[in-house]
């Protein structure tokens, strides 16, 4: 094995596969991404584009410099942006669309689309698959930072055609792994202090929960953008 890689998901489970998995599959082994690496970008092109004050950019930068708390949910915290404007502000940065906190914490994602990125992945890169299309063979996912080869380390690991990064906050993405590959009913209390952490799953037309089965992207009421990143993009 070459230096510096380490066998994918993939790979480890191609015997599973009856073979059919090419063996020359490999996942970069890189340290995960960094919880500010992208957002400095995003924090000076706020302040830039005054869409936040020099002060709130002041206190955001040391803030996050003492305390290690990624940049996005300080902007959050300190009502320097609300959520909506913040995502939707960085979603039209990277020309893609954004996946509120609200619509996380109550989608439905089925098991398969779980099983196609391991959680100890999604914790590592800060991202949670939300949608598999069969179809077109492409996964989509939240992600916290765009600026990272995220899409990249996903697809190799599912090994789907294409991967479609939609933004989300990081806690929400943390919310959302505890909730959909932890079983924890209240993953998402403490982001919505005023509703049900255990949200009912989406209804349908005939008024029963979806479950997730029949999920499609359209389900998770993208905010405004572009279309979907593969990104690298930037600021």
């Amino acid at each position: 094995m070459a230096p510096g890689l380490r066998r994918s998901w993939v790979e480890v489970l191609a015997p599973t596969c009856g073979g059919a998995v090419a063996c020359s599959a490999y996942l970069v082994s890189t340290s995960p991404p960094g919880k500010n690496a992208g957002a400095m970008k995003i924090l000076d092109r706020l302040r830039d584009d005054a869409r936040i004050s020099a002060s709130q950019y002041e206190s955001v930068y040391h803030q996050a410099k003492r305390s290690g708390e990624p940049i996005i949910e300080l902007l959050i915290d300190t009502n320097a942006m609300s959520e909506h404007e913040l995502l939707k502000a960085v979603a039209h940065m990277y020309q893609t669309r954004f996946v509120s906190t609200e619509r996380l914490a109550k989608a439905g994602i089925d098991r398969q689309t779980l099983s196609m990125v391991p959680r100890r992945v999604c914790e590592r890169y800060q991202c949670c698959p939300i949608v598999f299309d069969s179809r077109t063979q492409s996964l989509s996912i939240v992600v916290a930072d765009l600026d990272d080869d995220v899409p990249k380390h996903v697809q190799v690991v599912s090994g789907v055609r294409e991967v479609r990064a939609y933004v989300a906050r990081p806690a929400a993405i943390t919310a959302s792994i505890k909730k959909y590959y932890g079983g924890d009913p209240m993953a998402f209390s403490k982001l919505l202090p005023d509703k049900s952490s255990g949200l009912p799953p989406p209804m349908d037309e005939s008024g029963g929960p979806m479950g997730g089965l029949d999920l499609g992207i359209g389900d998770f009421d993208l905010g405004s953008g572009a279309r979907p990143a593969a990104p690298r993009g930037a600021p």
